[in-house]
């Protein structure tokens, strides 16, 4: 069964938790929660323009652009009634956002900061430097750390289109222990099921790296304009930006079980709440 809510002008990220279901829409510069009880919706203003939220412990986080100019902010509301109670700016704008057993952590472009969280205080704490490639020149110069994930032991950060990079941090030590290189531009991550997952939006693929071996060990064909990824329900999900579908991927075979047409152009997913929840551009 499926079913369509209005959202956002511009939804491109959607969390997962606390009874609610969240969405950062860009253009709009809304946040929306859903109840998925019943499909009831609250919307109110961003502080800026959101593109990344994330659920943790109770609280939303929302990595948006501005209010300053070429700056960024982190901000935290409570997951359920949507109130803020507090946040941290950057000078950089923040690019992706993920949370976890390790707590909460930002790409704050160029580098990646944990957040230290006490109630309402939120603050950035130790910075981990993600380097720039060795020969630094206009074709490999990164713009952004796309996304972020946490689990099997790590978080994880991947580079972009002129830098084809994923990092693994050690939350603990506060460094990067091991660096992948990629042969194709990365789009998003999630990490789950035994494995981190890489799309391929040029490519259209779903990129299976072992995190015992820390090497790329399956790639996967899936629908067209692979973007957005998630693990749940014993799948991988993978949105399709071209195709408007989702593809449901076996990750113990990497066989793609199901393909589901949706009515926009999705460009993020969550699982959770007993379904998969879906955001994009339905224009």
């Amino acid at each position: 069964m499926t079913a369509s809510l209005p959202v956002g002008d511009g939804a491109e990220a959607v969390a997962v938790g606390s009874g609610r279901v969240w969405v950062a829409s860009y253009r709009a510069g809304t946040l929306t929660q859903v109840d998925p009880r019943n499909g009831a919706r609250t919307s109110g203003p961003a502080i800026g323009r959101p593109h990344d939220v994330t659920l943790h412990a109770g609280k939303a986080y929302v990595a948006a652009l501005g209010p300053a100019t070429f700056g960024g902010n982190v901000t935290q509301f409570d997951a359920v009634s949507g109130g803020r109670t507090g946040g941290v700016t950057f000078p950089t704008p923040p690019c992706s956002l993920t949370s976890g057993t390790y707590g909460v952590w930002i790409a704050g472009c160029p580098d990646v900061d944990e957040l230290v969280v006490d109630g309402s205080n939120v603050a950035t704490g130790e910075r981990v430097t993600i380097p720039n490639a060795a020969h630094l020149s206009a074709a490999n110069a990164r713009e952004a750390l796309g996304g972020m994930a946490m689990g099997e032991g790590g978080v994880w950060v991947i580079g972009d289109a002129n830098d084809r990079m994923l990092w693994r941090i050690d939350p603990h030590l506060h460094r990067i222990v091991a660096t992948i290189r990629l042969d194709f531009p990365p789009a998003k991550l999630a990490v789950g099921e035994g494995a981190v997952w890489v799309t391929d939006g040029l490519d259209d693929r779903l990129v299976q790296v072992d995190p015992d071996t820390n090497r790329i060990v399956r790639r996967i064909p899936v629908g067209r304009g692979a973007g957005g990824v998630a693990v749940g329900a014993d799948s991988v999900w993978v949105t399709g930006a071209i195709d408007h579908s989702i593809t449901r991927v076996d990750p113990s075979t990497g066989r793609v079980v199901d393909t589901i047409p949706v009515a926009a152009s999705p460009q993020a997913v969550a699982v959770g709440h007993e379904g998969v929840w879906v955001v994009g551009d339905a224009r």
